[in-house]
């Protein structure tokens, strides 16, 4: 190419003159730097309490059936009638009833998801916390499960797979109205795809 002012031969593609210095006005295209989206919360949540229901219940039942038993063997080996449940044996229902049901609503209150349009976090514990951090540009597939048990209750499960090694498969459980959370989902995916394309 030539100098569009003195007409001397310049190098191919030289932003101005080696000879005269004048500007030839082409412009190395520079590359433009990626805009940094702020991270937003989109949804948060815990699972639902209304899920310790019916394991709690199973127990009950378990105990009810335990006493009938008991009840049972006692008949025979006395030959008549036992009676009415010892007040003993009320309290030790009472209190194992009552530990598995403070457990149960402990696992569910220790459970933290968060999903912003960057990433879902979960965390897990009450006194050593354990995070886990799923970038959406490897979210892969999440499916909605709902077992007829939970369901009855409005509750279901998202399955998260994404190309992450070391946690490929992540689990919400419990969750309250599951297909308005995993819209939620969508959503996220959809405005993070784009950026997932071009770390592609």
């Amino acid at each position: 190419m030539y100098c569009p002012e003195c007409g001397l031969q310049i190098p191919e593609g030289s932003t101005s003159c080696n000879h005269c210095g004048k500007a030839t006005g082409l412009a190395l295209a520079q590359p433009k730097a990626p805009v940094e989206v702020p991270e937003t919360e989109m949804w948060k949540a815990t699972p639902s309490l209304r899920a310790a229901i019916l394991p709690t219940v199973g127990v009950l039942l378990a105990l009810i059936i335990i006493e009938v038993i008991i009840r049972a063997l006692m008949n025979w080996i006395s030959g008549g009638v036992s009676g009415g449940i010892l007040g003993w044996r009320w309290l030790v229902y009472f209190f194992v009833l009552l530990v598995f049901a403070g457990w149960r609503c402990l696992l569910q209150i220790t459970q933290h998801y968060r999903l912003t349009n960057k990433y879902l976090y979960v965390e897990r514990g009450l006194l050593s916390r354990q995070t886990e951090i799923v970038d959406l540009r490897r979210l892969r597939d999440f499916d909605l499960a709902e077992p007829f048990l939970i369901r009855i209750m409005g509750l279901g499960n998202i399955k998260i797979t994404s190309s992450d090694e070391t946690q490929s498969t992540t689990v919400l459980v419990d969750l309250d109205k599951p297909r308005e959370v995993l819209s939620q989902f969508q959503r996220a995916y959809e405005k993070r795809r784009p950026t997932m394309i071009q770390m592609e």
